[in-house]
């Protein structure tokens, strides 16, 4: 059974599809194609050159944007015909010159990472926000064949099929430390009236046996969005399946919302201001790294409603006791300690169902002060009926050893809990901070 898999395709010659001189010319080549209709050029020729333009043109006016992606992932074990549900997974995406970032929520901070890096456990991929389209509509690796029109919710569509060999393919199948390129086939669906991609779908072919993959696929829906004053061509949908050799399916359904311009952070000067109206600087913020070995108590500030709650969501926690980090330095009681879930899973602790509740926190912040922290958990200091962690069973505390590095700390809890209720107290200890490739 595949337990990590990535898919990330990759547009072949990204640099070139990205070049001022590239988009010059491609225009210029279909309409040259247009002119030519008189030689002999085939209705359908004609039709896919209209379709590959106007699709060019939706791709290279995006505008640097992002949104939220909301991936549900279930698993179908062999030979159940049903899936379960996994988990949800909460996290930013944003295209940015033609590159897929991620962040997580509220963190205000894109990497240029996996996105396998930050989401463990589990299936994920990456290509269905940008990459996809990318290398269908804008490369020249595919060959294409029609296969005639369509209705498609209510909408009358040309279809196209399209197949990329693996000599020509960016397409980046990964199983655990195993990957390989693969040729890729699949359809997409343009509106006929508007030449708007409505589907894409992309299948990966001749999939090498040591990656214990039989079948990976993704498929796209897409529909007009407004960012800003305009309205956009974005993803809307996407459904990731994969399958390993025994029969095992991993199924991701992810939902893009939220979708708005992405800016980095600019200031406008207009005029030099009065120094008697000018506003004081805030007071400077120092930065500290939290060494190992430090008790934090922390009370949660607000509940954890499990029903809805999704990987990546935030978790906020109020420090209960004054920390030493440092020669004269000290984080105050009271200051917050921010983290975020990185785990919500169905399971069992020991015979008993219940849910598994992952967590990491990795700063606290009081006034003037920001403190880098990575921390375990110890106990909980609030005991009910409802919390199956116990300090006096240690070995039940994490499923398996890697847990604490996939996905932090762990908080076993009854399968009819509503919530981590606001006020749970716990007893943390630090560790020596990740590094940017662990984070």
């Amino acid at each position: 059974m595949v337990t990590l898999v990535g898919i990330c395709p990759i547009v072949p010659d990204v640099s070139r599809y990205n070049s001022p001189m590239f988009w010059r010319v491609l225009p210029v080549l279909f309409c040259s194609a247009a002119a030519l209709a008189g030689d002999g050029l085939s209705p359908e020729t004609l039709l896919l050159a209209r379709a590959k333009t106007h699709m060019s043109q939706m791709l290279t006016n995006l505008p640097n944007y992002t949104c939220l992606q909301t991936i549900e992932r279930t698993q179908r074990l062999f030979p159940k015909k049903k899936p379960s549900l996994l988990d949800v997974v909460r996290i930013e995406v944003a295209l940015v010159d033609g590159k897929e970032l991620f962040s997580w929520p509220g963190s205000g901070k894109f990497v240029d990472t996996e996105l396998s890096d930050m989401v463990r456990g589990g299936a994920i991929g990456t290509g269905s926000f940008g990459l996809h389209a990318k290398a269908v509509f804008q490369g020249n690796s595919a060959v294409y064949h029609y296969e005639g029109i369509e209705e498609r919710n209510g909408r009358k569509t040309h279809v196209w099929s399209f197949q990329v060999p693996q000599m020509r393919s960016g397409f980046t199948l990964r199983a655990g430390s195993r990957e390989s390129v693969v040729g890729y086939s699949g359809k997409f669906w343009i509106e006929a009236a508007t030449m708007d991609a409505v589907r894409l779908e992309v299948h990966g072919d001749e999939i090498p046996p040591y990656l214990r993959i039989s079948a990976a696929s993704d498929a796209i829906e897409y529909q007009r969005v407004p960012i800003g004053a305009e309205h956009y061509l974005l993803p809307s949908l996407a459904e990731l399946r994969m399958s390993d050799l025994v029969g095992n399916e991993n199924i991701n359904r992810t939902v893009f919302s939220h979708c708005r311009q992405y800016s980095g952070e600019s200031r406008l000067l207009i005029d030099e201001p009065d120094a008697a109206t000018e506003p004081k600087p805030p007071e400077p913020e120092h930065v500290y790294d939290a060494p190992k070995g430090l008790t934090l108590d922390l009370e949660l500030t607000a509940a954890v409603t499990l029903k809805g709650a999704a990987v990546g969501d935030p978790v906020t926690a109020a420090l209960q006791n004054n920390v030493r980090i440092g020669s004269g330095v000290v984080l105050p009681k009271g200051a917050l300690v921010h983290g975020r879930l990185t785990l919500i899973r169905p399971t069992y602790y020991g015979r008993q169902s219940a849910i598994a509740i992952g967590m990491k926190f990795s700063e606290a912040e009081a006034p003037g002060m920001r403190v880098k922290l990575n921390a375990e958990f110890d106990s909980l200091r609030t005991v009910t009926p409802e919390y199956l962690n116990r300090p006096n069973f240690p070995q039940l505390g994490n499923t398996r050893p890697e847990n604490a590095t996939m996905f932090g700390s762990i908080i076993f809890v009854r399968e009819t809990t509503p919530q981590l209720r606001r006020g749970l107290r716990m007893a943390w200890h630090t560790t020596p901070l990740e590094t940017e490739d662990q984070q």
